[in-house]
């Protein structure tokens, strides 16, 4: 008891107080200061420091209104206290971060904030409480992690520390934590439960960017320092979503195991969605150590294709896929991915289909994968019998396809192709539906391949129901098309066709025996067939280097039905064909097309210079709407450059015909010859006769345009066959005709042909009847004539004694130098010029009758008594189209000599016609 009493004197003393300071400011590196300290040795021995203050420069900073301290009683006596337990009420501490240039917005160093805590705490446990029970009760801690309603209970002893502790904070909404600090080394291990973590300030505050990171997480941890930190979490309720820069979509996690520490996060048994896919069964390793990259990562996913199609479109070359919808199960076996690089993105992949399509803009309808399986990876997809699909088409398909390039390399077994498909591919290629193939065609391709600079390559064989199996072999590029084998084959036939098409080069080669019924069995429906092809022959023409087109070789040709590839009926009746040291041989080939016999028979040789070919043409007659293909309309503006030039064959052809007809035109007969060059093509036609006229001519055709130069003839010819056949029936008038013209004209267009046209005509028709002719019905239609003659008479036609014409072709005009017409009804005189191109005809008459009517309005007497009457005449003029003419009547000027000349002549008058002194109309 007296103990009791006399203790406060000796322990509340400034060498007391000032003991206590020196060792808690040397065990905590900074200060501690109180206002009071009070020490009472009943009921047991403590202290109550009121007004305490600690600041630890750089590290914690707190204060306190009052500070209960427990204390061992001897030594306390001996004035070396030593403390049993503290309980600390309402304690405001304030924790500093690490200095940074960066100000307030730098990344928190955990480790730096850790032991700037923990190092002094250590220190000043061990020395100043080495067996020591702490109590903090509705504590609050200000810094970087804001801290409120803290308590903690811990206890001191020889080696380290035992703490309990539950706080609450704007970063989660109840925090738990039991954990164990060694003094040696400071190493701890933590046990920490958290609920609704708010995430994005949690991760701002680790300092931790990998993307855009929103939403709330419940968790267990379990963190251990030492000369690091690492924190192992399972994640047990969450509604966090990270939106990463390479992906478009935000990555939800419903459930993770989370491993951190500074240099990298790892992910375990993670189940989630990305968009509407979702994975689960994740892992991954993300190192922050510089630009945070992806180094790891595995899972299984069910991917929804209609949402990564628009991203995968971007990402890589997936030309010519338009479309991707259904479920791809995918295993992830390898990821990786730099964060500020997408573009770097290595992955590799098992991916099965469920029902999948892919669309491509070439294809009639998307392809379907169901089942199978390819393995993906960030340069390739390689495939393993993936089954896929089309309409009624449909085969296994292996290979790989490159995304870089892109490359394509792949084999399809099992294949088969419906009818669908097979008219499909008709249309595509504008063939005829004769050419459809019988269905189903079966087929398997060993080798499909195709990049942008090898082009396409096919290797495959095919075969129908009790059709012929085929071989085929061919490659493709814009430039070139290869047919490098076809092979059929069955009991009748065994034969291979190869062929190349290029730019100037044209090669082709055929050998072994094809009968006609071996293909027609390839068709849906049969057509009965007896022709065959024999032998052995192969060509090559090269326009670049003549001097490498050759042929060899000889082949037979027998009732070949070519028709559905002309379209119209065609039969090769025989052909002979061989060919020897650059020379190809056709003898008497034989054709008929559309019911059109032509026999074709010559020699190709080949120069220098290119091929060279003489041969002959010849055929009973031949209608060029049914042997020629429909010509297509010729586009409006300027008229688009001949693809004819340069001739890729010279020489001469040499053609006979009983008749060629255009439309309704019939030239009858026809012979002559064309001579070929490169650059000209001369065609001299010796016999020619259309619409009774003969027209021996000589064209040539050059790049540049046509030149033609022509003798037309007629000999005592019926006029009513000719002119009807000239002009389909707009102008009846018949007669026995003659008719010579020698003319010639130049240029490209109808238009510039005839306006280039030169050269005299003169016609006589002698004894007819004009039926319809526009020119004389309109002149004799005149109010003015109608007095002598009643227009319905002319309606019915009218006798004429002759009608002729003299003239010269220019300027676009047929210039009329004389002509005139006699009969009964009236005599006419007339020159002037006809326009051949519009409406600008100008023309100038003289109508002459002989009549007894002394009264012709506007008429002017010529002279009495000619021929038992008196000859008045009425000048008038014609113009616009000469087709349906204007007609005006004129004054008594407009008789010219020249017209009075034409009668003179032509009547054979005893004497010079002059006009009458008589006013006109006495």
């Amino acid at each position: 008891m007296a103990a009791a009493i006399v203790a406060p004197y000796f322990i509340d003393t400034p060498a007391v107080r000032a003991e206590i300071q020196r060792r808690l400011d040397a065990a905590l590196g900074g200060t501690i200061t109180w206002q009071a300290l009070e020490v009472r040795l009943l009921p047991a021995p403590h202290g109550e420091l009121r007004g305490v203050r600690i600041d630890i420069p750089g590290a914690v900073a707190a204060d306190a209104e009052r500070l209960q301290v427990y204390l061992r009683l001897w030594p306390l006596l001996r004035g070396q206290p030593e403390i049993a337990s503290v309980t600390l009420d309402r304690p405001r501490i304030r924790i500093a971060a690490a200095a940074s240039a960066a100000g307030d917005e730098a990344p928190l160093d955990a480790m730096a904030v850790y032991r700037a805590i923990a190092e002094p705490l250590a220190r000043a446990l061990q020395e100043f409480a080495p067996e020591t029970t702490f109590r903090l009760s509705n504590a609050e801690l200000a810094g970087p992690v804001a801290l409120g309603n803290v308590n903690v209970a811990a206890r001191s002893g020889a080696t380290g520390l035992d703490l309990e502790l539950e706080a609450g904070s704007a970063l989660w909404k109840r925090l738990r934590v039991e954990g164990r600090l060694g003094y040696a080394d400071l190493a701890a291990k933590i046990m920490v439960r958290a609920d609704d973590i708010d995430l994005p300030a949690a991760m701002k505050l680790a300092g931790v960017s990998i993307g855009e990171i929103e939403g709330r997480a419940s968790a267990n941890a379990v963190m251990q320092i030492g000369a690091s930190w690492r924190a192992d979490v399972e994640v047990s309720s969450t509604s966090a979503a990270l939106q990463l820069a390479a992906l478009p979509w935000k990555l939800s996690v419903e459930a993770a195991h989370i491993g951190l520490d500074q240099k990298q996060v790892s992910v375990k048994d993670a189940r989630g969605a990305l968009g509407e896919s979702k994975f689960s069964d994740v892992a991954a390793l993300i190192e922050l150590n510089g630009a945070a990259r992806l180094s790891q990562g595995s899972g299984r996913a069910t991917l929804q294709l209609e949402q990564w199609y628009p991203w995968l479109a971007k990402t890589v070359p997936l030309a010519p896929v338009t479309g991707l919808s259904g479920n791809l199960d995918v295993t992830l076996q390898r990821l990786a991915l730099p964060f500020d690089k997408p573009q770097a993105l290595d992955f590799e992949a098992l991916v099965t289909t469920r029902s999948a399509t892919a669309t491509l803009g070439i294809l009639p309808a998307p392809v379907s994968l169901a089942g199978g399986a390819a393995r993906v990876d960030s340069r390739s997809v390689r495939l393993d019998k993936l089954p896929l699909a089309m309409l009624d088409a449909r085969a296994l398909v292996s290979g790989s396809v490159a995304f870089r390039g892109p490359k394509v390399q792949l084999a399809a077994t099992e294949g088969m192709v419906g009818d669908e498909v097979l008219r499909w591919a008709l249309r595509k290629a504008s063939a005829p539906e004769e050419l459809e193939l019988k269905a189903p065609v079966r087929f398997a391709a060993r080798r499909i391949a195709w990049d942008s600079p090898g082009g396409l390559a096919v290797e495959a064989d095919l075969g129908v129901d009790a059709g012929p199996a085929l071989g085929v072999s061919l490659g493709w590029t814009p430039q070139r098309l290869e047919l490098r084998r076809l092979a059929i084959k069955d009991a009748q036939s065994d034969a291979t066709l190869t062929a190349v098409i290029g730019k100037d080069l044209f090669q082709a080669g055929f050998s072994g025996l094809l009968y006609a019924q071996s293909v027609a069995a390839l068709r849906r429906v049969p057509v009965p067939r007896t022709g065959r092809v024999q032998g052995d022959l192969r060509f090559t023409l090269d326009q670049a280097r003549p001097l490498r087109s050759v042929a060899e070789g000889r082949l037979e040709l027998a009732e070949i039905d070519l028709s559905v590839l002309t379209g119209r009926p065609t039969v090769v009746e025989r052909a002979g064909l061989a060919a020897e040291r650059g020379t190809l041989r056709i003898d008497r080939a034989r054709a008929v097309i559309d019911e059109q016999a032509l026999e074709l028979s010559g020699e190709i040789r080949s120069t220098d210079q290119g091929p060279v070919i003489d041969a002959r043409l010849e055929s009973p007659g031949v209608v060029m709407e049914r042997l020629l293909p429909p010509r297509k309309p010729e586009p409006e503006g300027k008229p688009t450059e001949s693809k004819l030039w340069p001739l890729p064959v010279s020489g001469r052809v040499a053609v006979r015909a009983g008749f060629v007809q255009f439309g309704r035109q019939r030239i009858e007969p026809f012979e002559g010859s064309a001579v070929l060059e490169r650059e000209r093509a001369h065609l001299e036609v010796q016999a020619a006769r259309m619409c009774g006229v003969s027209f021996p001519l000589q064209a040539d055709a050059t790049p540049g345009g046509y030149s033609v130069a022509a003798k037309l003839a007629m000999k005592d010819e019926p006029f009513e066959n000719a002119i009807k056949c000239l002009t389909g029936g707009s102008v009846q008038i018949t007669g026995t005709a003659d008719l010579r013209a020698d003319l010639r004209t130049h240029g490209r267009q109808r238009e510039e042909l005839l306006r280039n046209l030169t050269g005299s005509a003169e016609a006589d028709l002698r004894k007819g009847r004009v039926d319809r002719f526009a020119l004389i019905g309109n002149i004799l239609s005149l109010q003015n004539l109608t007095s002598i003659r009643d227009p319905r008479e002319l309606d019915k036609g009218f006798l004429y004694r002759s009608m002729t014409a003299k003239g010269r072709f220019e300027g676009g005009e047929f210039v009329v130098d004389e002509g005139f017409f006699d009969s009964d009804a009236a005599r006419i005189a007339v020159n002037g010029k006809v326009d051949l191109l519009g409406d600008h005809t100008h023309l100038n008459v003289l109508v002459g009758l002989l009549s007894s009517v002394d009264r012709v309005t506007g008429a002017i007497p010529i002279l009495g008594e000619v021929l038992g009457g008196t000859l008045i005449a009425l000048p008038v003029s014609v113009s616009g189209d000469i087709r349906d003419p204007l007609v005006v009547p004129l004054g008594p000027r407009a008789v010219s000599d020249r017209l009075l000349g034409v009668f003179e002549r032509t009547l054979k008058l005893p004497g010079k016609l002059v006009p009458s002194e008589k006013e006109p109309g006495r």
